[in-house]
């Protein structure tokens, strides 16, 4: 049965706190891939941001900045890998698991998340001909970690008309008005590779997110770029059991979190046109149906920025969105690539 929707009489969350997380004149790093972990044993906040050089404007690398459970800046920050490239993580028991290209496919490293001391690395390679390793996603889910991206069956033959349609798959040359699977692979917190797969039950973009719910693994993603949401589920064994609409449209739905007191679900998602989009949170409850959904940002055309890569933290009631913001210039609304690192707290 598809979802219901329901609008509350007043808003379910109020915004309480903003933090400039980037620019940082120290670590002078892009505040891209902008995410919020908490991490138990420092009882707060670690806020972790990089990527690829803007020359003239950043360095290339990955760092973080350290807060406590009220967003105050500690006052440690540091670089913990030192190339660029697009980037996934996740907290786990206090260990920060990092996903990132190599020449292979995958690069999977380990941290502990109150020293940042690296605990172990590994590279797996994928099929680059069908499979994408930017613009991924890590989690954790069913007790083992996924390292996910993009499958492309039919390989740079889904590239748009007029771009090549032979050699490697490129991310940004694929058609981005229809949807496609994700591969997957498997490890354990040891990063020791369990297995891998390929789920293809629902058209899939970039930027899907997965929760475990009651055994069940739930999958969201958008049918292709700024298109419908909906939510994939799967038993534990990933078997299909359903593909359930959400009634939003939009993309990069990657901000997930399942509160098991509430029993409420919050999803964060980019919504939008081409060359504007906003960072808005769904709030729904464990049978996805959705009881509120609001805006975060509010930038019009004549503002020029766009706001993406959505995350979410949620901590003593307090949920933080973690996302960046990054200009855009032209009629073409072409990136500018100076990403400033954002986190907004709702109770």
């Amino acid at each position: 049965m598809a979802p219901t929707t329901t609008q509350p009489e007043r808003p379910l969350l109020t915004l309480v706190n903003t933090v400039q997380v980037t620019p940082d004149a120290v670590l002078n790093l892009t505040g891209a891939f902008c995410r919020i972990h908490h991490v138990t044993g420092r009882n707060g906040f670690i806020v972790t941001f990089g990527g690829a050089a803007s020359p003239g404007l950043t360095d290339q690398g990955h760092g973080y900045k350290a807060y406590d459970l009220d967003l105050v800046p500690t006052g440690e920050m540091g670089t913990f890998y030192p190339y660029g490239g697009d980037a996934a993580s996740v907290v786990v028991d206090d260990v920060f698991y990092f996903a990132t290209g190599s020449p292979e496919g995958w690069r999977l490293l380990k941290f502990d998340g109150a020293t940042f001391d690296q605990l172990g690395a590994v590279d797996y390679p994928i099929d680059l001909d069908r499979q994408l390793e930017n613009d991924n996603l890590l989690t954790f889910v069913g007790g083992l970690l996924d390292a996910s991206g993009l499958h492309v069956e039919e390989g740079s033959a889904a590239h748009r008309e007029g771009t090549p349609q032979d050699g490697p798959l490129e991310s940004r040359l694929i058609d981005h008005d229809r949807g496609y699977a994700t591969h997957h692979r498997l490890f354990t917190t040891d990063l020791e590779f369990v297995g891998e797969m390929v789920l293809d039950d629902a058209p899939q973009f970039f930027g899907t997110s997965m929760v475990e719910v009651g055994g069940t693994i739930n999958l969201v993603t958008s049918s292709a770029f700024l298109s419908d949401l909906a939510v994939i589920r799967y038993d534990g064994d990933w078997n299909h059991l359903d593909t359930l609409p959400l009634g939003l449209s939009g993309t990069w739905p990657q901000g997930l979190i399942y509160d098991e007191v509430s029993e409420r679900l919050y999803l964060a998602y980019e919504a939008g046109i081409r060359g504007l989009r906003n960072v808005r949170i769904a709030v729904l409850d464990r049978e996805w149906n959705l009881l509120d959904d609001f805006a975060v940002t509010h930038f019009s055309w004549e503002d020029e920025k766009v706001a993406s890569r959505p995350w979410l933290s949620l901590v003593d009631a307090s949920l933080h969105v973690s996302y960046d913001v990054m200009s855009v210039v032209g009629p073409r609304r072409d990136e500018v690539l100076d990403n400033d690192c954002i986190v907004r707290t709702y109770r």
